[in-house]
């Protein structure tokens, strides 16, 4: 029985692991404003942050933070020279979120706490699922994502976490999101591939798959262009029942042009809620976050997003043998093959955020836990 009086601050990732699930039913039933629910989970992230601070016994002040400071300095100039209140709200969901993904790695490990929702886990999923399938709406998809990460977590077994991948995927197919298809079968292939990887090749595997992502809007509008783009989009749309090129040629034709000559550092303001945004032009958002960092600073502000990712990504390395780390790892590369689709990862919705960063927040905690513990224990009496 916990004796502590700060019971609560105690098992803050029950906190976060309770507030998520809370928030993705008030966003579902309760709160119709889109406004209020950001809010909300604004005002839920930063009290985990200050939380995550205030139990922490070491401030570290480590690559990730360097980070974070090098992308505030860099927005703040773009923002002096290009300012509006949709750019201004995007710097800093974005900071947030950074913050919240650096001050849970300094946190105690999540395990207990995922020990003692185990049940609370399980029945939310099965609810998740029952209400996406019998009610045909997809308020639910992207916190049932993020939390299938706790299911192929806690089954043990390298087939079986592959097989309730694929069983995902069939909700998710019955229910027309292509996007977390395709990233739960690259999470599945990731969970057999990434035990067997040598330090330089598990390198090497997150920057051919970043580099890849970062070419898919050429590669797509060269696809676009070819003669036989015609029967490619039919052959789509008979195997998937949507059009392979849906529109998003257009946009992404219209921003790569925007942006052939300022490559290095894009736009700022201009692009992101200014008059030569997307949104602004096309009444919707970009649907490739890479293609999003590049109008918002260029390949430098892409170049520090992916950096930030791949520190992540090396404190996993050493403890791929950890159920959660390894299925961390997998999202992780799961997550950079969805950026292809959205924004949801570091703009537009931050309450989806906010569900997509929770598997990398509880695998890179755990992952930082055990290295701490490790080096402790190295440590001469």
């Amino acid at each position: 029985m916990e004796t502590n009086k700060n019971y609560y601050i105690n098992n803050i990732f029950s906190l976060l692991i309770l507030g998520s699930i809370v928030l993705s039913l008030f966003d579902a039933f309760i709160i119709g404003d889109t406004s209020t629910v950001k809010l909300i989970s604004i005002g839920f992230a930063l009290i985990c942050i200050i939380i995550f601070i205030l139990r922490s016994s070491v401030f570290y002040f480590n690559q990730l933070l360097i980070i974070i400071f090098v992308w505030v300095f860099y927005n703040l100039i773009w923002l002096l020279l290009t300012y509006n209140q949709y750019y201004f709200s995007v710097i800093f969901q974005q900071l947030v979120l950074l913050l919240f993904v650096w001050s849970a790695s300094n946190g105690d490990s999540p395990l207990k706490s995922i020990k003692q929702l185990k049940i609370v886990i399980v029945v939310y999923q099965i609810f998740a699922i029952y209400f996406m399938i019998f009610t045909e709406r997809t308020g639910f998809s992207t916190p049932l994502f993020a939390f299938t990460f706790f299911s192929l977590a806690m089954v043990s077994g390298t087939w079986k976490k592959v097989a309730l991948c694929f069983l995902y995927m069939v909700v998710f197919w019955d229910s027309g999101d292509r996007s977390r298809v395709l990233a739960l079968l690259v999470i599945a292939l990731c969970i057999i591939i990434l035990p067997k990887l040598g330090k330089r090749l598990y390198k090497v595997t997150f920057w051919t798959v970043t580099s890849i992502i970062i070419l898919i809007p050429k590669i797509y509008l060269w696809m676009y262009n070819m003669s036989e783009s015609s029967q490619w989009n039919v052959w789509v749309r008979e195997f998937s029942g949507k059009n392979l090129f849906s529109g998003r040629q257009h946009l992404w034709g219209y921003l790569e042009n925007y942006l052939s000559n300022h490559q290095l550092f894009g736009h700022g303001g201009n692009l992101v809620g200014g008059e030569f945004s997307v949104n602004y032009m096309f009444g919707m958002s970009s649907h490739n976050l890479f293609l999003f960092l590049r109008g918002q600073g260029g390949y430098l502000l892409l170049f520090l997003f992916v950096l930030f990712l791949y520190y992540i990504w090396l404190r996993f390395y050493n403890h791929l043998s950890n159920p959660y780390v390894l299925v961390g790892a997998a999202y992780l590369i799961g997550l950079l093959v969805r950026t292809s689709f959205d924004l949801v990862l570091m703009a537009n919705n931050f309450v989806d955020s906010l569900y997509l960063w929770l598997p990398l927040v509880i695998s890179l905690s755990l992952a930082q836990n055990m290295s701490r513990n490790k080096q402790t224990m190295q440590e001469p009496g």
